[in-house]
């Protein structure tokens, strides 16, 4: 979760949202707006700003690369460097600095498969490298274990 929210929602109540979400039949009309309703359902006594942007942050889990998220849409950043579980560090105005954001190993890979896969590509252990670039022109260079060890 985005370090700008305060963790209100534990694991167990996340999963269950998820599930929900997941478990809905056919196309929903405005899907963020249902994990709204999910996530006000789980916590009823937050209040609607909270609630929205959680529902923001599950979409983005659910269906984006979750906590890079906001860090892409961050126009002064010219470069997002992950290099493995923890902080995540970006290139803004040509220096260095960490974002507050932090990633898991599990959410690593979830983000680089979401990245890759679209170009027709793989990143696992018979493909440890990838070089490539993405339709909006932006690159995308994954180098895996045991490449990076």
């Amino acid at each position: 979760m985005p370090a700008e929210l305060p963790p209100v929602l534990n694991d167990e109540a996340r999963a269950r949202i998820t599930e929900r979400f997941r478990s809905e039949v056919g196309p929903l009309a405005d899907p963020r707006e249902r994990l709204r309703e999910l996530v006000g359902s789980e916590a009823p006594l937050l209040g609607p700003e909270t609630a929205a942007a959680l529902a923001g942050d599950l979409m983005d889990e659910l269906h984006g690369l979750g906590a890079l998220e906001r860090i892409l849409l961050d126009d002064a950043v010219t470069d997002v460097f992950v290099d493995g579980p923890g902080l995540v560090r970006v290139e803004r105005g040509g220096r260095l600095e960490a974002t507050g954001t932090a990633l898991t190993r599990e959410e690593i890979h979830t983000v680089v498969q979401r990245l890759v896969m679209p170009l027709g590509l793989r990143a696992d252990r018979s493909h440890p490298i990838v070089d490539a670039r993405r339709a909006d022109g932006t690159r995308v260079a994954v180098v895996m274990r045991p490449g990076c060890a």
